[in-house]
């Protein structure tokens, strides 16, 4: 029998913590630093990254980091999404 992999963990505003299923499964037993990048084994990092975040908080996140950045970001996925739910208009 196969175990499934849990749930990526979700950012809430506020500091929320992750299960320990999504601890052992998302969190690398080593860090790595290469050219300047946090890695390890060339794994799917996104539930690491994710877990971060969501311990973190977007609220504390957001107040760390430059606002224009989060800002543009937030306008490039809302305009990407605009195009993949719009169809082609000749």
């Amino acid at each position: 029998m196969t175990q499934s992999q849990p749930p990526l963990p979700q950012p809430k505003l506020e500091s929320a913590g992750i299960t320990s299923d999504q601890y052992f499964e998302f969190t690398p037993e080593k860090l790595e630093l290469s050219n300047g990048y946090l890695g390890y084994g060339g794994q799917d990092q996104l539930g690491f990254h994710l877990s971060v975040l969501t311990n973190m908080g977007l609220l504390t996140a957001v107040r760390h980091t430059n606002l224009s950045l989060w800002l543009e970001a937030i306008k490039n996925v809302v305009r990407e999404n605009y195009r993949l739910s719009t169809p082609n208009q000749k």
